[in-house]
């Protein structure tokens, strides 16, 4: 959490109290589904955010696993998230 803090600004999440994942909202001036195409550029594998809406609408939702990483894997992760939305801003 304090990663996505210090890079993913204009970004939001929910804080949770347990579980695996931190469900996570991109800005609006952001390509969500650029961002996903090319995560694999930026060392990334990310799930499509529109899977997980019923209606679609989920372009700029992002599923964060955290389970298996270390703290330090969990900060470049997100550094790495920040360089994708910052190349795909509208």
């Amino acid at each position: 959490l304090s990663a996505l803090r210090s890079h993913l600004s204009g970004a939001s999440w929910i804080e949770p109290e347990g579980g695996f994942f931190v469900s996570a909202t991109l800005p609006g001036n952001v390509d969500g589904h650029g961002v996903w195409k090319h995560a694999k550029d930026y060392g990334l594998v990310l799930t499509d955010g529109r899977g997980f809406f019923p209606d679609g609408k989920g372009e700029n939702f992002v599923r964060l696993p955290f389970c298996a990483l270390s703290p330090d894997e969990m900060e470049e992760g997100i550094k790495r998230l920040a360089k994708a939305v910052g190349a795909h801003r509208r």
